[in-house]
């Protein structure tokens, strides 16, 4: 399996079912331009303004990096906001920024400042007051005006029926003009693990790579689904099990017809659930 880069980005998208299972949001290792950023956007379908926990986002270090450079770089000085809007297509656009110092200034993220481990990209992600339907449409950093977007996989959610609930985490590279991304991807199921059919958020084709799956007997919470705790395929101390015959493939933004059949399974066998909703990273 060929490795790729640590631009990552991180996702793990869950559903609230009729069953009261809770899944995780979302969250992501976004790599920054070159240029740095001072500004963080995601786009996601409908409105989720209600299902998000703004004001615990806009201090919390784990999924703010503008609010951890706060208080890692300025000593705590300045002050970091995330807004949600919706624009005139009805979507909710969550935008991340920080001004830094005092007297402040707009929070300026440059490559190697990052609230992850040191050598890997900055991490977002959403803090929910509830369990929203997550489809991703879009990401991208800003830079004054220049917008550089990141690519980004959705797939479509089992159902889940009658027995004891696990979790699957799937993981895959993205590859798209000429930027490489990762997602992890944690779904709860019963019965048989599920087919995970992925397809781009973003429009266009890109490439999979460093493709596995993993099997869970529980929750795996949201900030543990990175590249130091759950490394993706191809990393030596890995625990996903690597697909590496799903390298290369080539995806669109219409439901492929691609799948990922986690190997030794037959068939998908879910039962039905009502209420389950739909599962898609930005995913994600």
């Amino acid at each position: 399996m060929r490795k790729r880069s640590m631009l990552l980005t991180a996702a793990a998208v869950g559903l609230l079912c009729a069953s009261g299972v809770r899944g995780e949001i979302y969250n992501g290792y976004d790599p920054l331009p070159s240029g740095g950023a001072s500004e963080f956007t995601f786009v996601f379908q409908g409105d989720i303004i209600s299902s998000i926990n703004l004001t615990a986002m806009e201090t919390d270090q784990t999924v703010n990096p503008f609010y951890w450079l706060i208080a890692n770089v300025y000593g705590g000085v300045g002050s970091s906001t995330v807004t949600a809007t919706l624009n005139g297509q009805g979507n909710t656009v969550i935008t991340f920024t920080g001004a830094c110092g005092s007297p402040p200034v707009p929070c300026m993220l440059m490559p190697g400042q990052t609230n992850s481990s040191p050598g890997n990209p900055p991490h977002f992600g959403l803090d929910p007051s509830s369990s929203p339907t997550l489809t991703m449409l879009s990401q991208y950093w800003t830079n004054g005006m220049t917008q550089s977007s990141l690519p980004g996989v959705s797939t479509s959610p089992p159902t889940l029926g009658v027995g004891t609930v696990k979790y699957d985490i799937f993981f895959a590279n993205v590859t798209q003009g000429g930027m490489t991304v990762g997602e992890w991807i944690e779904v709860p199921y019963t019965g048989t693990p599920p087919i995970f059919s992925p397809r781009l958020t973003t429009g266009g084709a890109g490439t999979l790579s460093n493709v596995g799956y993993y099997i869970s007997e529980t929750l795996i919470p949201l900030d543990q689904l990175n590249i130091q705790d759950y490394p993706p395929p191809g990393m030596g101390t890995s625990p996903f099990t690597a697909t590496p015959q799903y390298d290369g493939s080539v995806n669109a933004p219409e439901p492929s017809t691609w799948a990922m059949m986690l190997v030794g399974l037959a068939a998908l066998g879910l039962a039905g659930c009502l209420g389950s909703r739909k599962l898609a990273t930005r995913v994600s």
